[in-house]
């Protein structure tokens, strides 16, 4: 039996081998194509909303290439620490998987912060991983709130899935530590901790950037997660009164979800003023979900898995399965320049991913033994936070530029087991043979 699982689990690395080998082959002929073009993308929030950013489009083939390089530096130091026994080709080969992967390639040949909050959080997984290892704790620590610094510059939802899992996991050892009567290794991580948490809130708060949401943008988000879906089906269930407050900025029904912001959202904090404003948004959200929240349930459902799953709900999106979001002009975009390989390039991730997620469930289940700590926990959590704060922040939101960690994670899951030890990647087959005496 032992024999045999090892035989199918050789057959599943190989399988996936050669579906990563036509990924990257497609993605780089993607890349060399494109270098020249430029995207579109808007930026409204972090450095790039800056004259920076005009700038930086005039000299945007040079900017292409010091994302990819970075990008693809990233990969490679997080797949270095992932657990296992790698050699040096399974690092770059793992690195190439993920710089080509569809969503995350768009974004490394754009002239946004997203390639670079890409990046940063792979780079922010090595040092999460490191951390739930308790390995040189302090240094992986200050390596953590480097990452926490850039990603505040560049995406808030981001820094925030991170910080969290930084605390998360800086909670737990703590428990540990207490628990192993190791006070003082405890407080001096305590207060490390404190003071880089410290440093980043006090270098954000001179610097005016608002890394903590006012209450009437938390009030909006929460009605645009509920108000939104509701009031964009044309059915009227608000009170008469509530009604009042939106009908003269409401355009009216099946409207985008940034046409709903643009509108709605100045219209009455200019009218009620910020505090009756926000509880305004409260309440209009309160009379949705009570008469809505099964509807409001499966969309917020649909959302997190489709932060989770992008290709998945990619294909609905491109199909009219699923509500409007982002998604259709991302792939608009993606199309612009080269729109027979660009076409190739997303039908063969959206067509394969199924199958991909199928062999990795299955390498999953009759893979070997396990490499002891792997610290993958850190990265798990953060990629579920990041789904879960992009599904929050409201209904019509479906992106993925900010969520790319959290669909990356399955890659890293599945390179790292098709590179680790007990398969002929890596020099051993995995497989016993029993030898007569």
């Amino acid at each position: 039996m032992k024999k045999i699982t090892g035989i199918l689990r050789e057959i599943v690395k190989r399988i996936l081998f050669l579906g990563c080998c036509i990924q990257i082959v497609l993605g780089t002929i993607w890349m060399c194509l494109n270098l020249p073009c430029l995207q579109a993308f808007s930026v409204d929030w972090g450095i790039f909303a800056t004259p920076l950013y005009e700038g930086l489009k005039r000299v945007y083939p040079l900017v292409f290439i010091g994302q990819v390089l970075f990008a693809f530096a990233a990969g490679d130091t997080l797949f270095r620490v992932l657990p296992g026994r790698k050699n040096r080709f399974g690092s770059v080969f793992g690195s190439l998987v993920l710089l080509t992967f569809p969503f995350a390639l768009q974004c490394h040949l754009a002239v946004s912060p997203y390639s670079l909050c890409c990046s940063v959080s792979l780079l922010l997984c090595a040092f999460l991983i490191r951390l739930c290892r308790r390995e040189q704790t302090a240094k992986n620590l200050l390596g953590a709130f480097l990452c926490l610094a850039a990603l505040a510059l560049l995406s808030r939802m981001t820094f925030w899935a991170g910080w969290c899992s930084v605390a998360v996991i800086m909670s737990v050892q703590t428990a540990a530590a207490l628990f192993r009567r190791k006070a003082a290794r405890c407080g001096r991580m305590l207060l490390l901790f404190f003071t880089l948490s410290g440093c980043i809130f006090g270098t954000a708060s001179l610097l005016k950037t608002d890394l903590v949401p006012a209450p009437r943008e938390v009030g909006f988000a929460v009605l645009c997660r509920t108000g939104w879906p509701s009031l964009y089906k044309g059915e009227n269930l608000l009170p008469e009164e509530l009604w009042e407050a939106v009908d003269e900025y409401y355009p009216g029904a099946q409207i985008s979800r940034s046409e709903f912001e643009k509108t709605v959202y100045p219209g009455i904090l200019e009218q009620y003023g910020v505090e009756r404003g926000t509880e305004l948004f409260w309440e209009i959200s309160s009379v949705c979900v009570q008469l809505e929240w099964p509807y409001l349930i499966k969309q917020c459902v649909g959302d997190g898995m489709g932060n989770l799953f992008l290709p998945i709900w990619y294909q609905r999106q491109l199909s009219g399965e699923w509500y409007a979001s982002c998604l259709g002009r991302n792939y608009e975009m993606f199309l612009q320049n080269t729109p027979a390989v660009s076409s190739l390039v997303v039908q063969y991730c959206l067509r394969g991913y199924p199958f991909f997620l199928f062999f990795t469930v299955i390498l999953l289940l009759v893979r070997g033994k396990a490499p002891g700590k792997s610290g993958l926990a850190g990265v798990l959590l953060f990629a579920l936070l990041s789904a879960v704060m992009a599904t929050l922040r409201g209904a019509g939101m479906l992106d993925g530029k900010e969520t790319l960690v959290a669909n990356l994670f399955l890659y890293m899951i599945a390179v790292n087991q098709m590179f680790s030890s007990g398969t002929v990647f890596s020099g051993d087959s995995g497989i016993s043979e029993e030898r007569e005496v």
